[in-house]
């Protein structure tokens, strides 16, 4: 029997319990068996951003070998409470096939098991059902931060993140060659 991990917002997790989803605490995340049926726990799945668009095995746009999580400090867009918010950098890897070095990611709409297993230890940072990217959320009032207001404008904590590590932000490396599609950033 094998298991299919669920992203779940913590506003949901009545809702999950009672359809029959499992909690797993040592990881923090609700799951299904494989004898499940899939299609009720649609909205949850992994590929539930993949399949929203028609495709049934998501072609991953970037692989990187040398791939991050990056973590930093922001203040919550709804509570202000000051919360870890993270993204994925890459100091090398493919963009649909074209090598480039240092870009981060956003907007992330499908990775692969191996990145999912990963991103499991940071909790906060999940697939956002409605919005079908991951996103990072509070973990005291559940708000999803948008990725424009981490990454878009200076002074937001990923807006320099291409080459060198600015201060304030720590890298965890990521173990293996790791697939996902999303957008990059590369700053000029």
């Amino acid at each position: 029997m094998s298991r299919i991990d669920l992203f779940v917002a913590p506003e949901e997790y009545a809702q999950i319990r009672a359809l029959g989803a499992c909690w797993d605490q040592r990881s923090k995340c609700w799951y299904i068996d494989s004898a499940m049926p899939r299609e009720r726990f649609a909205a949850w799945r992994p590929d539930a951003a993949a399949q929203a668009q028609g495709l049934a095995d998501p072609d991953f746009l970037i692989e990187s070998s040398d791939a991050f999580v990056a973590r930093a400090r922001a203040g919550c867009c709804r509570c202000r409470r000051d919360m870890e918010v993270v993204c994925l950098y890459c100091r090398r890897g493919t963009v649909s096939g074209e090598p480039l070095e240092a870009f981060r990611v956003q907007c992330i709409w499908a990775v692969d098991d191996q990145l999912r297993r990963q991103l499991q230890r940071w909790p906060g940072y999940r697939m956002d059902a409605s919005a079908g990217i991951f996103l990072n959320h509070c973990a005291r009032c559940g708000a999803a931060q948008q990725d424009a207001d981490l990454h878009d404008e200076p002074g937001t904590p990923f807006h320099d993140l291409c080459g060198e590590v600015p201060p304030g932000i720590e890298l965890q490396a990521l173990q293996g060659r790791v697939r996902l599609s999303g957008d990059y950033c590369m700053d000029l």
